[in-house]
């Protein structure tokens, strides 16, 4: 017993130590909540020296990690739901589904959804991108699988409307950016104290998919705001 408490005290003197060394480090460094990862001779490399020079690279990994959990936690909330309904009626939830599929594919369904979608031509993605005419087998049987998921992704949709679901994932607060004497152009209302700065990718599908959306406000605010754009790459 003895020696149990003699070496439960040696760990916490050791512990207070560490912390105490450790925030000692820290305000000598100038730094708050900083480390040092190198040395040169006396000199000192600190994280968050390296977190300055590579914040937007940092940042790019960050909320790659966030959108693979975002999906996945889509996938979990579907399948929690769906096993949900699938007891509820006294299934399990390959059955639930399997049966939801024999009430809703049938030729009629499927004409309709390929008419509304008007598919001539249907891709299937594997090594390489390939297209099926729709009345072809191989088309034929892209269609169904192409249904399926549109009625699955409607189930969901629906559950998810009568079920309280409270997502509590964020993603990561992006780097600050200086816009201070970037090359823009500016339209419209040169003498606005209000400006409204379009920092786009012209290599981005979402930038040219609301490219819509930004004329359509400048078609309505051009005679009060100053209207802005910067090219802003990857690169």
């Amino acid at each position: 017993m003895k020696v149990k408490v003699s070496l439960s005290l040696f760990i916490l003197i050791f512990l207070f130590s560490s912390c105490n060394h450790t925030k000692n480090q820290t305000a000598s460094s100038g730094f708050t909540g900083d480390y040092i990862i190198a040395t040169i001779e006396t000199d000192s490399i600190y994280i968050s020296e390296i977190d300055k020079l590579a914040k937007q690279e940092l940042y790019d990994q960050l909320y790659r990690i966030y959108i693979i959990r975002k999906v996945v936690l889509n996938e979990t909330i579907n399948n929690r739901l769906l096993e949900a309904e699938a007891k509820r009626n006294g299934k399990s939830k390959d059955e639930f589904i399997s049966e939801y599929y024999r009430c809703m594919v049938n030729d009629r369904n499927i004409a309709k959804y390929s008419d509304k979608r008007n598919f001539q031509y249907i891709p299937e993605l594997k090594r390489t991108l390939k297209y099926y005419d729709i009345k072809s087998e191989k088309g034929k049987e892209l269609i169904i699988e192409s249904y399926k998921r549109y009625l699955l992704e409607r189930l969901t949709d629906s559950l998810k409307l009568v079920h309280k679901i409270n997502i509590f994932l964020k993603p990561p607060l992006p780097p600050e950016i200086s816009l201070n004497n970037i090359p823009a152009h500016y339209r419209g209302n040169m003498d606005s104290k209000i400006t409204l700065l379009e920092v786009s990718d012209m290599e981005c599908d979402k930038c040219r998919e609301y490219y819509p959306v930004y004329e359509k406000l400048y078609n309505k605010y051009k005679d009060k705001v100053r209207f802005g754009f910067t090219h802003f790459a990857s690169y």
